[in-house]
């Protein structure tokens, strides 16, 4: 455990007259069950040394604006350890900074990811739905949260990068202690690991309306990057839709200008030229150079009678389909359900 040994390294040395922050991710009970008690073997806090527990509230991409502008979190045991802290981050921070002991900090920074992993949940789930019902989940999300209290995101891919796939599970897993059940949350985390499985599906139904298989077939991948704009594929959902259709034998090529990663795919550094060789556009990640593509262009370009199975929504769904193209998105069967 990296954590375990950061802090045997650090109590090698004298920790007088220092304040010790620990922001890393971690099971409720590490602070008190596992890191206390190698700090304090040589060290005594209150007296000697301080020590605090500060969730880390950033993305990535836009890490030093959330630093100054996020509220902040401290958790402490001893008091003065969490004034100290309180008035080092008000150097840093432009923004409220909450003192709470250090078992709420530690519960709370994973139940935030934790809420967030459950809404992606839902609005897959409910995008899954709606394909059933032949309807359209955008529209739906337009009407619904028109509702002053109802905010439904947009369904996806599945969950990604170095936070929700794993902090529900940290939640639920406390520091030596037997684990804790909650159906919510694990219903939520394979809901959000079925996705990619639900992807493959749709490219796979999409093609059969064209009597076609995926084996043979060309498909270009836009994105594998776990969210926008960032270069991050860390769990990403890409890796499984690519693994899966490369397994069902299609010809996979990657676009992705801010990663060489492919996940086995080939990767490709002309759009255009990949376009004219692909059957399937699929779009997994929503960076913003892709919403400046040109949907006729792409038709234009496209093997005859395109599909485009846009996860992220980064394409008008009427301009792709007056325009002849099979469009499919998570929450839009198109034709598939008719």
């Amino acid at each position: 455990m990296y954590l375990e040994k950061a802090c045997i390294s650090i109590s090698e040395f004298s920790l007088l007259n220092k304040l010790v922050v620990i922001e890393s991710s971690i099971p409720p009970g590490t602070f008190e069950e596992l890191v206390i008690p190698i700090l304090t073997k040589k060290n005594k806090l209150g007296s000697e040394f301080w020590i605090v527990f500060v969730p880390e509230r950033l993305a990535p991409g836009q890490a030093f604006t959330d630093i100054q502008n996020t509220p902040r979190v401290i958790g402490f045991i001893d008091e003065n350890s969490g004034i100290i802290a309180k008035a080092l981050y008000e150097k840093i921070v432009n923004a409220e900074i909450l003192l709470t002991s250090v078992r709420i900090a530690e519960i709370s920074k994973l139940v935030e990811n934790t809420f967030r992993d459950v809404n992606v949940a839902l609005a897959n789930e409910v995008g899954i739905i709606c394909e059933s019902y032949g309807t359209d989940v955008d529209e739906l999300i337009r009407v619904r949260n028109s509702h002053p209290r109802v905010k439904l995101l947009q369904p996806g891919p599945g969950g990604g990068g170095p936070c929700l796939p794993k902090d529900p599970y940290l939640l639920l897993n406390p520091q030596r202690k037997q684990p804790i059940s909650s159906r919510i949350i694990l219903d939520s985390r394979s809901i959000n690991d079925s996705m990619p499985d639900h992807v493959v599906n749709l490219i796979k139904e999409s093609l059969g309306i064209q009597n076609k298989m995926l084996t043979g077939t060309s498909i270009l991948v836009l994105g594998v990057a776990y969210k926008a704009n960032v270069s991050d594929t860390r769990l990403s959902p890409a890796k499984e839709v690519i693994s899966q259709l490369i397994k069902n034998g299609s010809v996979v090529r990657v676009f992705d200008p801010n990663t060489t990663e492919s996940f086995g795919g080939e990767t490709v550094s002309e759009i255009w030229k990949a376009l004219s060789m692909s059957d399937v556009l699929v779009v997994l990640t929503d960076h913003d150079v892709f919403k400046k593509l040109n949907l006729k262009q792409i038709q234009q370009t496209m093997k005859r009678n395109p599909i485009i199975v846009d996860t992220r929504r980064i394409f008008n769904r009427k301009e792709a389909e007056d325009l002849g193209i099979q469009y499919v998105a998570v929450g839009y069967a198109g034709k598939i359900k008719t």
